[in-house]
């Protein structure tokens, strides 16, 4: 409504009581209409006055969690507190998205807040204050939800073990992580599965269940069990395992008393072909069929003891052995669960020995690849010899590993050879000895490079020499007609 007599540029409004809104209008002389429209100018009026908030309380708690994180809501756990009158409430939030800049979130005025899901690392701060006053001096602590990565699941379940079996109210023993579930990245997390008769076979979630490893409680009906795995961050279970079942039946468990004996200790070399471990006295004790099986362990298990697969007799053949070997044979009877029929222990006592020999050294024509013997105590001329030689050894047995050639007298070098054919000084190299008075000694090893055992050795005393021709025709004459020259010898 116009303001009776206001008619300048500025106007001194009197006492009002309720809120009030000015404009001011202008026209020029000889206008009708008043096209000058100012600014609206609200003097407002409020009854209260603003006594502030001394504290902005606390809220809690910082989470984290993967990309589409649902957040559980922020609690009020100390509510502002000093000044008086209604309390004003607002929240803001900032993350990258925001570019970090403080952001009011529409429609939150309450002590506590649902954020919801939450996709980035989000920082959330309460501001409040007191009604009648403009400024939010009440700011609680920040919440930070931390948002730490996205899927990248498992793509190998992993393996279980092991099936079993058992009467009405059998409680079987833990199952257990025989391989991991791999690849991916991140923390993996596990959930088991069960199926049976009473739930369809159809697989059910276990309750709790939530380890590499599962202890089932006792059973009442045949049941299988699967553990399948994820990686943190991911919804879907793609890592699933074998399935594992144990067998409830009716046959009651009446075990073994005694596991019997079975024989005999042996020894032997790397590669010993063990005889057959006897039964010498059978399981005996309890009643059912009788269930079998053997066990063995060395350096190789780290002396931990491992089931031989397939072997289920009163005797065994272990076969070829290479290492010190204990074996135990292990029984129950059927319906039980525990192997309590445990036999004496045979023990398998492997030894380094030797299984070469030296057959022979010879002298080895390289141009022809012939050969003949070296004789001890040989007295050979360098003509007889090859125009390019070395020296040979023949080795037999399954432990001929390494040959040395030590040799001594005119000529001195000892060289090893690790592979056939043993050859001083190598395979396809002359060693062409000159005249002199020489001394060989040929080692058999039973490993590379002179380890082991010395199996067999053989040592060569020989000469070479070169032909002299000396001519004694007695006294010097000229030869006539038919004579002859008489008493010619060579001396070597």
């Amino acid at each position: 409504m116009p303001v009776t007599g206001a008619n300048s540029s500025t106007y001194d409004c009197p006492s009002i009581n309720e809120t009030t809104t000015f404009r001011r209008c202008a026209r020029r002389t000889g206008c009708s209409t008043w096209d000058g429209e100012s600014n609206d100018c609200t003097v407002t009026i409020n009854c209260n006055t603003c006594n502030n908030l001394t504290s902005g309380g606390t809220i809690g708690s910082n989470q984290s969690g993967c990309s589409g994180f649902d957040a559980a809501p922020f609690t009020n756990e100390v509510s502002p507190s000093g000044g008086s009158g209604a309390l004003e409430i607002i929240w803001m939030y900032w993350n990258a998205s925001t570019n970090w800049n403080m952001t009011v979130i529409n429609g939150a005025t309450g002590l506590s807040y649902d954020p919801g899901v939450i996709t980035e690392d989000t920082y959330f701060r309460r501001c409040a204050r007191r009604q009648g006053c403009s400024n939010y001096d009440g700011e609680s602590n920040d919440l930070f939800i931390d948002i730490t990565g996205s899927c990248s699941n498992v793509t190998y379940g992993g393996t279980i073990g092991s099936a079993q079996t058992g009467c009405v109210g059998y409680d079987p023993s833990a199952f257990l992580n025989v391989n991991s579930p791999s690849g991916g990245s991140g923390t993996i997390e596990y959930m088991w599965l069960y199926k049976n008769a009473s739930t369809g076979w159809v697989y059910q979630t276990i309750s709790g269940a939530n380890s590499s490893t599962y202890d089932s409680p006792a059973l009442s009906e045949t049941t299988t069990f699967r553990r399948c795995a994820r990686r943190s961050c991911c919804s879907t279970w793609p890592g699933e395992s074998n399935e594992i079942t144990v067998t409830i039946n009716c046959i009651p468990c009446n075990n073994l008393t005694s596991g019997g004996t079975i024989g005999y200790n042996q020894s032997g070399c790397t590669g010993f072909d063990a005889a057959e471990i006897v039964n010498v006295t059978s399981p005996s004790g309890g009643s059912g069929n009788l269930e079998i099986i053997w066990m063995y362990w060395n350096a190789s298990t780290g002396w931990n003891m491992t089931q031989v697969s397939g072997a289920t007799g009163l005797s065994y053949d272990p076969g070829f052995i290479t290492e010190d070997t204990y074996f135990r044979r292990c029984a129950r009877r059927e319906g039980c669960s525990s192997y309590v029929g445990e036999s004496n222990d045979v023990f398998i006592d492997i030894t380094e020995c030797c299984n070469a020999t030296i057959d022979d050294v010879v002298i080895y024509n390289i141009g022809s690849g012939t050969s003949t013997s070296l004789v001890n105590g040989a007295e050979y001329n360098t003509f007889s010899l090859p125009a390019n030689w070395n020296i040979e050894a023949i080795v037999s047995g399954s432990t001929a590993e390494s040959v040395v050639f030590d040799w001594s007298g005119s000529y001195t070098s000892d060289n090893t050879q690790n592979a056939y054919p043993f050859r001083s000084p190598d395979d396809n190299s002359p060693i062409n000895l000159g005249p002199g008075t020489y001394t060989l000694t040929v080692n058999l090893y039973s490993q590379d490079d002179a380890a082991g055992m010395l199996c067999d050795q053989e040592v060569y005393n020989f000469t070479i020499q070169t032909c002299s021709i000396f001519v004694n025709a007695g006294e010097d004459r000229q030869l006539c007609g038919n004579e002859t020259i008489t008493n010619l010898y060579c001396n070597w």
